[in-house]
């Protein structure tokens, strides 16, 4: 097969699109007439153009002009025909409406259920019995945020205990025997105390480098503290033999006395630097976590043995679904039929009824139940 002949458009209508024609004449000089307007041109291509152009031509385009140059050329190819990705000027682009900086969500009267997961994260609530002598409701409940986030796979934990408790109070008779819907809850369950177990592992080898780090800091605090003592007991010695009146200032003033002082600083702040080791709280969250979810599969284990016996079995599951669909069917053609007969609801009229009248009593007063015009005046 012969190759494709490569279509090219002018540049001059490329630039005049643009409102840029008038440089189409700088472009011509330079040998770039015609651009292959089908390509996809890379940010280097466009750039090797202009600034070919500009060196041939021995100009430097303004930096207004060479943003729209650059522009014309790289953003034709979305504009060619036979793309299904259309092209978006940026004043196209619709704003976006921001709540001001000081914002806040008052949602506090919301129940806490009926609020967002994402939501119920942030807040806390808070219930406090009021002070005497204030109006209002004797416990009055108060919503803080809560700025501190524990990491994802806490907030996975509590999306299942919550999935578990409205599984157990679904009717077991909807359910199936050996249910898959259970066993995805217990395959999320695994991954979350695989997880937690694999990250208690790094935790505690953090730990652990942080414990040999803190014994480390320990033997310079005892060092330290030797090395104190030991001076303070030269410099004693030396100036022992000196007169008391000099004794005190010959003992101050000895440089024993002074790395004396050094050391004791040096094991102060041995000692502060030891006292900020703590143990990683999120260890102890993580084994919580990891016994919850086991209580979890526990308790997803005892409701389906509780519940065998009202569950169905595979095969009555699939004969219902089928006497369902059947049912609708009948039910749709039931409409039908009676849309083709034309059979019509019969409407209440909107008129009062007659009120029947006693025979008896029509004879001896037909007028009964009839007012007169003189009696109404």
């Amino acid at each position: 097969m012969p190759p494709k002949k490569i279509e090219k458009m002018s540049t001059q209508v490329l630039l005049a699109t643009s409102g840029l024609g008038e440089y189409f004449r700088y472009f011509e000089k330079s040998g770039h007439k015609m651009f292959d307007a089908n390509s996809h041109a890379s940010d280097l291509l466009v750039e090797k153009i202009i600034l070919e152009t500009e060196s041939r031509c021995c100009i430097t385009f303004h930096s207004d002009v060479r943003v729209k140059i650059w522009k014309a050329f790289r953003y034709q190819w979305f504009r060619g025909p036979g793309h299904s990705l259309p092209f978006i000027e940026r004043t196209e682009v619709p704003d976006i409406m921001l709540p001001p900086k000081d914002w806040v969500d008052n949602d506090s009267k919301v129940k806490f259920n009926d609020l967002e997961s994402d939501r119920q994260r942030q807040v806390v609530r808070k219930t406090k019995q009021t002070a005497p002598g204030e109006s209002g409701s004797a416990l009055q409940t108060y919503q803080f945020e809560v700025y501190k986030r524990d990491i994802d796979i806490l907030y996975e934990y509590k999306d299942l205990e919550r999935c578990v408790q409205e599984w157990e109070k679904r009717n077991p008779r909807a359910m199936v025997q050996e249910d898959y819907r259970e066993e995805v809850i217990r395959l999320r369950l695994k991954n979350v105390i695989d997880f937690s177990n694999s990250n208690i592992s790094v935790r505690k080898g953090k730990t652990a480098a942080l414990q040999q780090s803190a014994n480390i800091v320990f033997g310079v605090q005892l060092l330290t503290g030797a090395a104190c003592f030991i001076m303070m007991f030269i410099a004693y010695t030396q100036y022992s033999a000196a007169p008391p009146e000099l004794f005190m200032s010959f003992f101050i003033s000895s440089k024993q006395v002074i790395s004396s002082v050094s050391f004791f600083i040096a094991m102060m702040v041995a000692n502060v630097v030891r006292a900020r080791l703590k143990g990683d709280p999120l260890i102890r969250q993580l084994r919580k976590t990891v016994l919850n979810c086991e209580r979890l599969m526990e308790r997803i284990s005892d409701f389906r043995i509780a519940t065998e016996s009202l569950r169905l079995s595979r095969g009555e599951m699939k004969a219902s679904k089928q006497q369902n669909v059947d049912r609708r069917k009948a039910i749709e053609q039931d409409k039908d039929k009676e849309a083709k007969a034309g059979r019509k609801v019969r409407q209440r009229s909107g008129g009062k009824r007659k009120k029947k009248q006693d025979p008896t009593l029509a004879l001896w007063c037909p007028d009964a139940g009839v007012l007169d015009a003189k009696e109404i005046t």
